[in-house]
């Protein structure tokens, strides 16, 4: 309890005005009608615990109680407080109570809407509110609802633990998180910096390129996040065009059924140390053209290439696997010749320095002149992180 907070000086105020006719409403004033309204609302639940009522009658029920405390505590403007601090709880205390009574009408009409409004706004607010009220003011009631207070005010307390554990997992994801390559994978390191314990948490990782629009996502949940612990968790993915990343996480609180609920963080960014990444491009921009040429150096075949794409497959001791995929369509053929409706090229890769660093033929089966193809593969492999220029050539046999 707070010591200093007696309200004396307004029980003196209060006693002189009162002599001469006036009627103050002051702290103590409130405090004397919030515990009235409190006696009058648990006096009608009661009354009424084992009453059967149908939905319009619960209806009638709830409006009643909350319109019980209302008319006790009357007017919150027309109070004079001195305590700054009791004053914001009065106003927020009678604003849940206003929250519950407008949310009694959905009540058996819409009840996703009636659990949110009566129960997990109002109720938890009132129940916030009453604690610390009683903890720093003392609320006195009859003795006969002294298990009624103690109740919603362990609720209270449950409420304020379970927002100051939402905020601190905020604290945790926005502690300057980086996404790190190690050469094989992407690793995000989670530190518990609080004093909360978790459980069954869903974590939810989201990759961007650098133009913001989303690559991928993961969620991947974590069954204890205890204070202290760490947690590091592999993210597999190998796009090039990865830029930037957020988190944010999810989990049931504890308290209470009825209050019961999936709370959300906020998405919070992470920075990517992509260190390991390929750029690769063509020496010539599409279209462009490549030759199969036969033993006897006689032409067989034309293709026109369209379209060239790369995927980074996979990264394993900071060396890359890399899938090519073309696309395009073969212009002319010997009909003379002797390709037998395939088609041949070859690729050369090389590095920044102009060095060869691997080359390969593509083959294309079941192809004649005029046909398109679509995406056919070749690979490299073990490329070091760096940037490449694929060179297209003519296949000669």
């Amino acid at each position: 309890m707070k010591s200093g907070k007696v309200l004396l000086l307004g029980a003196i105020m209060a006693a002189v005005l009162s002599g001469c006719g006036e009627q103050v409403k002051n702290d103590e004033t409130f405090m004397t009608n919030l515990a009235k309204g409190l006696e009058a609302r648990w006096k009608i639940a009661d009354t009424t615990n084992d009453t059967a009522y149908t939905d319009a009658e619960e209806r009638d029920y709830l409006e009643q109680v909350c319109q019980a405390e209302l008319e006790a505590i009357g007017d919150i403007d027309e109070y004079e407080f001195e305590d700054a601090d009791l004053k914001e709880l009065a106003k927020d205390y009678v604003e849940n109570l206003n929250v519950q009574k407008e949310a009694t009408s959905s009540y058996g009409k819409d009840d996703e809407q009636f659990v949110e409004q009566f129960s997990k706004i109002g109720y938890a607010g009132r129940a916030k509110d009453i604690y610390l009220i009683h903890n720093d003011y003392t609320i006195t009631v009859d003795e006969d609802y002294d298990d009624d207070l103690s109740d919603i005010c362990s609720l209270g307390k449950d409420v304020i633990e379970e927002d100051e554990k939402l905020k601190a997992l905020d604290s945790v994801l926005s502690n300057d998180l980086t996404l790190e390559f190690n050469g094989d994978v992407n690793v995000l390191l989670l530190e518990n910096v609080t004093d909360f314990d978790y459980e069954n948490i869903e974590f939810d990782i989201t990759l961007y390129d650098k133009d913001d629009a989303e690559v991928y996502n993961e969620p991947y949940y974590v069954e204890k996040f205890e204070a202290g612990s760490k947690n590091k968790h592999e993210v597999y993915y190998y796009g090039s065009d990865l830029d930037h990343a957020t988190i944010s996480a999810k989990y049931n609180r504890d308290y209470v059924d009825i209050l019961g609920e999936e709370v959300s963080t906020e998405k919070f960014d992470i920075e990517v140390a992509n260190e390991y990444s390929l750029e690769i491009e063509l020496s010539t921009k599409t279209p462009c053209e490549v030759n199969y040429y036969g033993f006897d150096g006689i032409q067989e075949s034309t293709a026109e290439i369209t379209d060239f794409s790369y995927e980074t497959e996979s990264w394993m001791d900071g060396e890359a696997s890399v899938e090519f995929a073309f696309s395009g369509t073969e212009t002319y053929e010997n009909p003379e010749g002797y390709s037998n409706g395939y088609f041949q090229f070859n690729w050369n890769l090389y590095d920044e320095d102009g060095n060869k660093v691997q080359g390969e033929t593509v083959f294309i089966s079941n192809l004649n002149n005029g046909d398109d193809f679509q995406n056919e593969k070749s690979w490299a492999y073990d490329l070091k992180p760096g940037k490449y220029t694929l060179e297209l050539t003519d296949y000669k046999e």
